[in-house]
């Protein structure tokens, strides 16, 4: 059976890399394209994600994602999760390349049944998380740039598990702190890796994630 560890980590997936920001999460600006495409692997202990992304928005301003994830837990199980996520880009008055973003993203994570003497195992999870990245970027060569960002989200995760005539439910409530750096070349394309670390989430773990993102279409005002 999985653990209630393992399933409020769902939390720290989907809030580990804002699929839907720029430079306040180490991405490449929507000023290059007001559309993103993008894919992730994370990996903690006992469990490993996989995800692919389709963002929209604006240089400053609302911007929204939806994120589908394929989930790996050790030694056994399955999972597949959908988010969405919304928020709003600002840029400091004093530097334009400085941008803050607060935003909320909610989840779903759609089980697969786990067979045990006792029964079939059955599954689900809710995930809401509120909070912001700050980001800069800095001019590596005039085709590279650098995008250090920095974020904090209150993450709070529902989930049920029934087997049999038993149920039962629980919840996290926890803060997920994370820290990573882009590097996006010829404005569009960004290579970024990150961490997050959940904290008061007893049995968490450090998150460790790559992702890949690809802007597009006419540039984003």
């Amino acid at each position: 059976m999985r653990t209630h560890a393992r399933i409020a980590l769902l939390g720290t997936l989907l809030v580990a890399t804002p699929a839907a920001a720029q430079i306040c999460a180490g991405t490449a600006s929507f000023a290059a394209g007001a559309a993103r495409v993008g894919a992730s692997a994370s990996a903690t202990k006992d469990v490993k994600s996989y995800g692919a992304a389709f963002a929209l928005g604006q240089r400053v301003g609302p911007f929204g994602s939806v994120e589908l994830a394929r989930n790996e837990y050790d030694p056994s199980g399955n999972s597949t999760s959908l988010a969405v996520s919304a928020g709003y880009a600002i840029e400091a008055q004093a530097n334009k390349k400085v941008q803050f973003c607060p935003h909320l993203t909610f989840g779903h994570e759609f089980m697969e049944d786990a067979e045990t003497p006792l029964g079939t195992i059955e599954s689900s999870a809710n995930m809401f998380g509120l909070g912001a990245t700050v980001g800069a970027t800095t001019a590596l060569t005039p085709t590279a740039d650098f995008v250090p960002f920095a974020s904090a989200h209150y993450v709070t995760v529902r989930a049920k598990q029934s087997v049999g005539n038993s149920s039962a439910t629980f919840s996290d409530d926890y803060l997920a702190l994370g820290v990573g750096a882009g590097f996006v070349l010829n404005r569009t394309v960004t290579i970024q890796p990150a961490v997050t670390v959940p904290l008061g989430l007893e049995g968490g773990n450090a998150l460790f994630t790559i992702a890949f993102a690809l802007n597009f279409g006419s540039a984003a005002r």
